[in-house]
């Protein structure tokens, strides 16, 4: 999984300009499923969640998911901590 379309193609140009063959299984898009998250969060969160950020026990950790998206750890936490706001708010609108 990459952040960005553009990220993809990177990647797999350097691969085969190394020499490796390259066989791609499956290539999906990221497409905003609601209007609750900014487009930005809800990439993010999707990333997240396939990468298994949210697993117990965790398969990518903060730093190594900041890595791949290419944002430092604490801009990371920031988006997570104000989606998931975002979220929680939604979820419980008619409590509020």
């Amino acid at each position: 999984m990459v952040p960005t379309f553009e990220a993809y193609q990177g990647i797999i140009g350097d691969l085969k300009k190394a020499g490796y063959h390259v066989n791609i299984r499956k290539v999906g898009k990221f497409e905003q499923q609601i209007d609750v998250l900014t487009e930005n969060q809800e990439r993010i969160f999707w990333l997240a969640l396939k990468s298994g950020f949210f697993d117990y026990p965790r398969q990518i950790g903060m730093a190594e998911l900041a890595t791949k998206l290419g944002i430092s750890p604490a801009t990371l936490s920031e988006i997570v901590r104000r989606g998931t706001r975002r979220l929680l708010e939604h979820y419980f609108k008619r409590e509020l």
